[in-house]
């Protein structure tokens, strides 16, 4: 649908340049896209209740979906927290246009903005865009951003099956079906480039052994630190896949971790079509890796349907800093959890992949402590664990996402 044919833009346009709210032009032409497609992809998504920021605790999609890269906010470098956000928002409508899509198609969204208020301007954006039935679940994470913008976001979306399957730096496609997904590595060296380059070597082995390869790559997700290294990371990319193979999407998220690397590497491949004598979920543990009763090194599901929740967080407001108040936060993000999942048709013996943001280390030991109360042993999903800055949440210094598939999928 263009501009000049959509009516209420015109005469939105009009209100909005003689009030001199420029910004408000913006939304208002992407909702009326929004409104113009949002039909097409109903029928593949379903949407939970909405959280108290207004986002839907989980998502459930039907068949293909599409990765992107990071969303940077093109032509607003320099403008506000909510300038860029609508910029990051056009950044991602035009990737999924070009691949046959729209906004209507966006699942799950990734925001990472580098404070508190920067990302409450985002939400509010955010929340405009879509209608309160047709918004993505929401994670947010404060990080430093690489580069002079305030923030960038990902996406997950649904895809057209009858579509191609390119691969590009922007956009992948996940096809229905077989699908893996690789918990986070890291190999140690000074340099993030040689770190990055050896994790990304040690990750193709770990692909190959579940039965993939670094082709069926959908999307590299980088945990680094400092974030101003972020180059190094995407010349390690670029090196690793050369000019004969396309670069899949990159993702990469500031790392606070204290631990003797600087980078962690967590990647999602497509796997083939279904395979008959294949269980719904495989939990896989490679030669030379030691097995975790609280994460899976690799999940390698067979689904037509993927639970994407929101970043969850405690129910209750943290409000002393203790070792037992870290714990009441875990056990209550775990409850939450459950609760959400259920609601979604699935349970704890069918998570697929979770990651989870700490801003403290009394957060993260608390998690450690807390999971093995939750999850079966020899069922864990896939994790990253990454140490942030913060949740986006005042007080909660834990939050976490996760896919989880069906407790009954008969669309295998």
């Amino acid at each position: 649908m263009s501009r000049s044919g959509c009516l209420c833009y015109q005469e939105h346009r009009q209100a909005a340049v003689c009030a001199g709210h420029w910004l408000a032009v913006g939304v208002l032409a992407i909702v009326c896209c929004l409104d113009g497609s949002r039909a097409m992809g109903q029928d593949r998504i379903q949407r939970l209740q909405l959280t108290a920021a207004g986002f839907p605790e989980a998502v459930i999609v039907t068949g293909d979906t599409c990765w992107t890269g990071q969303v940077q906010p093109v032509g607003a470098l320099a403008g506000t927290a909510a300038e860029q956000a609508v910029a990051c928002v056009r950044e991602l409508q035009r990737i999924l246009q070009a691949h046959g899509g729209s906004l209507a198609d966006v699942a799950r969204l990734h925001l990472y903005g580098e404070s508190d208020e920067i990302l409450a301007a985002a939400r509010q954006v955010l929340q405009s865009q879509w209608s309160a039935d047709a918004r993505p679940a929401l994670t947010q994470v404060i990080s430093e951003i690489p580069g002079p913008g305030l923030l960038t976001m990902d996406a997950i979306a649904t895809a057209s099956e009858s579509g191609a399957s390119p691969v590009t730096s922007e956009w992948s496609r996940l096809p229905a079906g077989r699908q893996i997904y690789v918990a986070g590595q890291a190999e140690q060296s000074d340099s993030v480039y040689e770190a990055s380059l050896a994790t990304l070597q040690s990750l193709q082995k770990t692909l190959e052994f579940s039965g993939g390869n670094s082709a069926d790559i959908v999307q590299l997700k980088a945990f680094v630190q400092p974030a101003a290294a972020a180059g190094d990371v995407q010349r390690a990319v670029q090196k690793f896949f050369g000019s004969d193979r396309p670069q899949p999407p990159l993702v990469i998220v500031e790392w606070k971790s204290g631990a003797k690397v600087p980078v962690e590497i967590e990647l999602v491949a497509a796997g083939g079509p279904v395979r008959a004598d294949q269980p719904l979920i495989a939990w896989v543990t490679p030669p030379g890796m030691t097995k975790s009763p609280v994460y899976s090194r690799v999940c390698v599901v067979q689904t037509r349907r993927l639970i994407l929740t929101s970043g969850i967080t405690a129910a209750e407001e943290r409000r002393e800093q203790s070792a037992a108040a870290a714990a009441a936060e875990s056990s209550s993000v775990l409850e939450s959890l459950r609760r959400v999942v259920t609601s979604a048709g699935s349970d704890f013996q069918h998570l697929v992949k979770a990651t989870y943001y700490v801003s403290s280390d009394a957060a993260s030991l608390s998690l450690n402590a807390v999971r093995p109360r939750y999850y079966d042993p020899e069922r864990p999903p896939a994790a990253s664990k990454a140490v942030v800055s913060g949740t986006g949440v005042p007080a909660a210094e834990l939050a976490m996402d996760l896919i989880a598939v069906p407790a009954e999928d008969p669309g295998r």
